[in-house]
């Protein structure tokens, strides 16, 4: 999801606006070279005008979570353990996992259309269920619609249904043939979350809800948002921070809509690689073939991009950009260890989180 906040105006595109911010950290334990980390964390948002960073990393050796600068400028209030922070697109992962657990339980099948299962979206007795988890699925992505932007802006705490998101994308699609290519589309994650409710009788997100018990992650309105929640900003006119007004997380749905702490963030991505949560058979379909991101400018940064995960440096995880927030988190199936970053801003480099993964990556066991 890149639906960002500048200069008082809502636009859906890569380029946003940066922000300045303090760069004060408070940390415990120390399993990691705690100082190199610090360096890193405070150089990128140096760079890229981060007010507040929040990490929290696992390694055999034990567990470090760093908290830098401010959840809120306004009220002088530090990043800390309870802050919550938008989870942007890494909701992806969360409803492709559960559509996973659904196919090993023999309720779906992956390489069934989506008609199957849903009507009323558009090429949907083409596309299969694997094609849309892995982003070839050739349906567009309804955040990019000009008519989608122009309804966002004029009501931003409106309730959408995922229906009302789809039809967005109809007049746009197809882009390509279904599994001819990559291109990463929130619609695709929309249509998951209408399956996973087709079969199990729920929406997605108490699906997600029951099977991933994660204390801190929600799918809030906007007159219910988690507490204490870090302020998300971009760069104002004056060239100062400004706070992005909340808006309703319906309008990402299933394709960015959950909120938490850095430590459930972190702790999600232990999970999406323990076997009593994603089978080995299934994990193995997860990863078998990936797409090249290099297919499509636009995508998220990866090196590759599975069901529902992407690839960066051999580690797997999800990424999360948009209005005001920014998110990240690796698992490295090799060591075990597991990154998860929460920042408070959105900037003219969507993929800060990763470039800040990439200079911490070697120095997490």
């Amino acid at each position: 999801m890149r639906i960002v906040w500048v200069a008082g105006l809502l636009v859906v595109a890569l380029i946003v606006a940066g922000c300045d911010g303090g760069n004060d950290a408070e940390t415990s334990g120390a399993p990691v070279d705690e100082s190199a980390i610090t360096e890193a964390v405070e150089a990128v948002m140096e760079e890229n005008g981060v007010p507040g960073t929040a990490i929290s990393i696992r390694t055999a050796d034990g567990d470090w979570n760093g908290f830098y600068g401010e959840a809120n400028i306004d009220e002088d209030a530090e990043w800390t353990a309870d802050t919550r922070s938008a989870y942007r697109s890494i909701t992806k992962s969360f409803v492709v996992t559960v559509l996973l657990q659904l196919a090993d339980e023999g309720k779906v099948d992956l390489d069934s259309t989506l008609a199957e299962y849903v009507d009323g979206v558009p090429d949907g007795d083409k596309v299969t269920l694997r094609e849309l988890a892995g982003m070839r699925s050739g349906i567009a992505n309804y955040s990019s619609q000009p008519e989608f932007q122009q309804e966002f802006i004029s009501d931003l705490e409106r309730e959408w249904t995922a229906a009302e998101l789809i039809a967005f994308a109809e007049p746009a699609t197809p882009v390509f043939d279904p599994g001819s290519q990559y291109e990463y589309s929130n619609t695709n994650t929309l249509a998951i979350g209408e399956v996973i409710e087709a079969v199990t009788g729920k929406p997605w997100n108490e699906e997600v809800a029951e099977r991933f018990p994660l204390e801190t992650v929600t799918y809030p309105t906007v007159v219910d948002m988690p507490e204490p929640l870090a302020v998300g900003y971009s760069e104002g006119e004056d060239g100062e921070p400004e706070a992005v007004p909340l808006v309703s997380p319906s309008g990402f749905g299933a394709a960015g809509g959950l909120y938490g702490t850095v430590d459930d963030l972190r702790r999600w991505g232990e999970m999406l690689f323990d076997p009593d949560v994603v089978p080995e058979s299934v994990q193995q379909e997860r990863v078998a073939d990936p797409s090249d991101p290099a297919d499509d400018p636009a995508s998220p940064e990866y090196d590759a991009y599975g069901l529902g995960i992407g690839e960066l440096d051999g580690w797997w995880g999800h990424t999360g950009n948009g209005l005001g927030y920014q998110a990240l988190v690796m698992h490295n199936p090799e060591t075990g260890a597991t990154v998860a970053i929460q920042m408070n801003a959105t900037n003219a480099n969507p993929d800060t989180p990763a470039d800040l993964f990439r200079r911490i990556a070697p120095l997490v066991n």
